[in-house]
């Protein structure tokens, strides 16, 4: 049984997309159905919400005005009572006038009599005994001692059943105290019952219920019921009295207030649902109330569910809708697609039915589906293989032709056979060793592999391309002019059908002027004195994490004496000899040696050549050597004493450590292992910094940065000092490593930010402070360090940041983030001690410094070093074509600025100019 493919493909994509659409549709109306569930489920609760808020709104600005009301009323009641005291004492003063106490005290009691208020008392200190008004208990004798003692306050006691306030005061001339008492009773009932009135009215005025509750006694002070009205709750039934005491107990809890949901009767004798809300006014115990019946929200939540039920059946009906009008989509499209898969049958029926008699091919492009289109595309590529071999011949003519063009004008190139001898070179080539082609067309190759400059690599070159693989690397020939060029340089065998060697092709990059810019950094690298590799090359081999590293850091003993005394020129000749001989010793045993500052010079051994025995053992050697070894310098022997610290963690900074306890305490050599719990332990230095920032002890100090041409102040450096107990300037280099190593570091940098920030804040000079490249990797430092910004506006407009040059060199993706944020805000970034660690333009390049402080290493015998001039003036020329301004370091004498300024630097820093003084200074 057969059936039609078109009828197929319209059935399928029918039923298809029938049953998506139809799980889409039911999807939805799952979806709202489940929103009208969970929005049924929230009316009543948000209507109630609602009303919570509006019972709460109404109680809190009506209590706030009672208890308002009772403060003042209050105060005038107190403020009377003191001032009743005062006018008695006043009349006793008024009427002693010359007279003995007797008769006065007479005259005052008639006088008393005769004002008719019964709240006053005079009490006679003598007697012992009132001289005017009734013995109201013992606190009349209190209060009297108190006036007496001079406390002059409102006392508040019991009188029988009554509760009174009194003040008294002594009038020490007539030995007497005049007491004033009022009923403070009376005020609360009279306040009570005012503030009934101030409720009832309010209610009135504004419809509003509102309900006065007693929570100290139980009783309904005020309500819209006659019959609850100055009612306890006792005399309810049992319901009604479970209710009240519900209400005042929410007044009771830390809250002093609540909401109360109940059943109560309303007006018209019916029972609904109540909410009420209560609060504590905090005034003799009284508790404010409100309520509303939750017949009517039910009411309007039943409202609320009709609206949302009829938006529901209206979704459900647009669903319908939707759903019959994509169907007939579904059904239009499925025909569509029939009837398009019908003519593209039609015209393979078509075209071989008349393919004998017209020939051609099936016109593919009036396929409307792809698979057949490509049907037939491969059928009519049959068909034309013969006229496409010949095309692809003809293309390949062509594209070879233009690849001799393109190489012919690209680079250097030429062919030379199996003999050896050049068949063809371009004119490049020629132009390059600036002979012409006839003078090079059947000569041996030799012109260009020289055999004098590419001995060692022309027997690899033989062996890579006989073996019928291509070669690449760099071949050195001469020029005409004898000069020495390198070619970075590739040579392919050309095979024949046959993989047979028919030719070679060469083809070259004149790369002379590259490689001599790298010798010259390289050499920059170095140290220029005694050739060896520098610390950050150190730094970089430790990097590696290789393990069974032994390392050795030490120092020459009294090197500063002997530049002191004999010149830096005497002091680098020992340096270059000591180095020389170190060289020597090391012969054949696998060891490095690095030169890292000044007289700081550093071994490196690995295992299994060396053990922590064995290279114990050698560097005892080099201290023997140089002790019984003079270096003859100049007609003078030095005899040289060394100090060592080892460590095998491979970490510079423990044998560090290790060398300056070895010169501490006058040892040879200290191996960090064996004293590593007194050297991680440095207690004292340790705690003085705790407390020194603790105290605020951590100050700045600034030093003038000035400008070459202007002799001006451009800006200053911000740069930190510990004041120790004994009021002595302590240097960073003391104490900023044992910070490092005790956490208190990026405490020192917020105080150089802090402390900077604000003294440059009430200025308009320039600064600059320095981050160390833990800082500026720390996420959490640049949201801290933007913060700062950000509170001292415009502060970053006048701000350079100064990172160590050779920090940071693999983290510039982290580094350039940092940045670029505080560029945000307007700071510059200088690269300081530029010249001693990386040197490397491609990293200051990537980093987009506005400065570079040449390090004053190089500067400060600029004048008589020819090699630390050179490289100076090398960094100069370069930053100049970038326009990156530079800086001189360590300027210390009118020389040294002159040479500075020949050189082109832009400013300089040094003593010459100025010396680094407090910053208020």
């Amino acid at each position: 049984m057969t059936s039609s493919m078109g009828k197929f493909v319209f059935l399928s994509v029918t039923i298809l997309s029938l049953i998506a659409v139809t799980m889409l549709e039911i999807l939805g109306v799952g979806y709202g159905y489940s929103s009208y569930q969970n929005e049924l489920q929230d009316i009543k609760k948000n209507l109630i919400i609602k009303e919570q808020e509006n019972l709460r709104g109404e109680i809190y600005s009506v209590a706030y005005q009672i208890k308002q009301n009772y403060l003042s009323q209050y105060k005038n009641f107190t403020d009377g009572i003191r001032q009743k005291a005062l006018d008695g004492t006043k009349l006793a003063r008024d009427m002693q006038g010359g007279q003995n106490r007797e008769q006065t005290l007479k005259k005052l009691k008639t006088e008393f009599e005769n004002l008719g208020d019964e709240n006053y008392l005079v009490y006679d200190y003598k007697s012992r005994n009132l001289l005017f008004g009734k013995d109201s208990g013992a606190h009349v004798l209190a209060l009297a001692n108190n006036a007496l003692d001079k406390q002059a306050a409102i006392m508040q006691s019991s009188v029988g059943s009554q509760n009174i306030l009194s003040f008294a005061t002594a009038y020490e001339p007539l030995n007497i105290a005049v007491i004033y008492s009022k009923d403070i009773d009376k005020f609360n009932a009279k306040f009570i019952d005012e503030t009934k009135i101030f409720i009832k009215n309010l209610a009135l005025d504004q419809n509003k219920y509102l309900f006065l509750l007693d929570k100290n006694s139980d009783k309904i002070l005020l309500s819209n019921s006659a019959e609850l009205e100055n009612n306890r709750y006792a005399i309810f039934n049992q319901k009604r009295n479970e209710i009240l005491n519900q209400l005042t107990s929410l007044a009771r809890f830390d809250t002093k207030e609540g909401f109360l949901t109940y059943e109560w009767s309303k007006n018209d004798g019916t029972r609904a649902e109540k909410l009420s809300f209560v609060k504590d006014i905090g005034v003799l115990g009284l508790v404010l109330g409100t309520g509303t019946f939750l017949d009517e929200t039910d009411k309007l939540a039943t409202a609320q569910r009709q609206e949302l039920f009829n938006d529901f059946v209206y979704k459900i009906v647009i669903y319908l809708f939707y759903f019959c009008i994509v169907v007939l989509l579904i059904l239009m499209s499925a025909k569509y697609i029939k009837n398009m898969f019908d003519r593209s049958i039609a015209k393979f029926s078509e075209y071989f039915g008349e393919r004998e008699n017209t020939g051609g091919y099936i016109a593919s492009d009036e396929i409307e589906f792809t698979e057949l289109q490509t049907i037939a595309q491969n059928i009519n590529e049959i068909i034309r293989e013969k006229e496409r071999l010949n095309f692809e011949k003809k293309q390949s003519a062509i594209l070879l032709a233009q690849y001799k063009n393109s190489i012919d004008s690209s680079a250097v190139v030429l062919r030379f056979d199996t003999r050896d001898m050049i068949t063809f070179v371009n004119g490049a080539f020629c132009e390059l060793l600036d002979v012409s082609k006839k003078q090079l067309i059947g000569k041996p190759n030799e012109i260009l592999l020289n055999k004098g400059l590419n001995y060692e690599i022309l027997k690899q070159i033989s062996q890579k391309i006989w073996a019928k693989h291509e070669w690449q690397g760099v071949i050195k020939t001469y020029k005409k002019d004898g000069s020495v060029c390198s070619l970075k340089t590739s040579i392919t065998p050309i095979l024949s059908g046959d993989d047979e060697i028919l030719e070679f092709v060469c083809i070259c990059q004149d790369i002379t002027l590259l490689i001599a810019q790298q010798e010259k950094l390289q050499n920059h690298l170095q140290d220029p004195l005694t050739k060896l590799p520098n610390r950050q090359a150190l730094i970089d081999k430790l990097s590696e994490g290789e393990g069974g590293v032994f390392v050795a850091n030490f120092d020459i003993l009294k090197f500063k004496q002997i530049n002191e005394y004999y010149g830096f020129e005497t002091g680098d000749l020992i340096l270059i000899k000591l180095s020389n001989a170190v060289r020597r010793l090391m012969e054949n045993k696998n060891l490095e040696l690095y030169r890292l500052t000044n007289d700081n010079f550093a071994l490196l051994g690995r295992e299994p050549d060396f053990n922590k025995e064995s290279f114990f053992k050698f560097c005892e050697q080099v201290i023997e050597y140089f002790k019984n070894e003079a270096l003859g310098i100049k007609n003078n022997k030095f005899y040289i004493d060394l100090a060592f610290g080892i460590s095998s963690d491979m970490h510079l900074i423990t044998a560090e450590m290790a060398k300056d306890y070895a010169k501490e305490t006058k040892t040879p050599i200290v191996v960090f292992e064996e004293k590593k719990d007194k050297l991680i332990s440095n207690v004292n230095l340790t705690q003085n910094l705790k407390r020194a920032i603790e105290e605020d002890r951590i100050v700045l100090y600034k030093q003038a940065i000035v400008d070459n041409t202007s002799n001006q102040v451009i800006k200053y450096e911000c740069l930190i000092r510990m004041i120790d107990e004994d009021r002595n300037v302590i240097l960073p280099i003391d104490f900023l490593g044992i910070a490092k190593n005790s956490n208190l570091y990026q405490k020192l940098t917020d105080i150089v930010i802090e402390k900077s920030f604000k003294h440059f804040s009430q200025n308009s000079d320039e600064f600059s402070i320095n981050l160390a490249i833990e800082d500026i990797l720390s996420p959490k430092f640049l949201e801290f360090f933007k913060a700062k910004l950000q509170k001292y506006e415009n502060i970053g407009r006048r701000l350079t940041i100064e990172v160590v040059e050779d920090e940071g060199i693999e983290n510039f993706d982290k580094v350039n983030h940092f940045i670029n944020e505080v560029r945000k805000f307007g700071c510059k970034i200088a690269i300081d001690d530029f010249g001693t660690g990386y040197s490397n333009f491609e990293y200051l390049m990537k980093i987009k410094a506005d400065y570079i402080k040449i390090d004053g290493s190089m500067i400060q015998n600029i004048d008589e070093n020819e090699e630390s001039r050179k490289v100076v003036e090398l960094m100069v020329e370069f930053t100049k074509r970038f326009g990156i301004k530079t800086i001189a370091e360590f300027v210390h004498s009118n020389t040294i600025l002159n040479t500075v300024n020949a050189i082109g630097i832009d400013a300089s820093q040094g003593f010459y100019f100025d010396k680094p003084k407090p910053l208020e200074a």
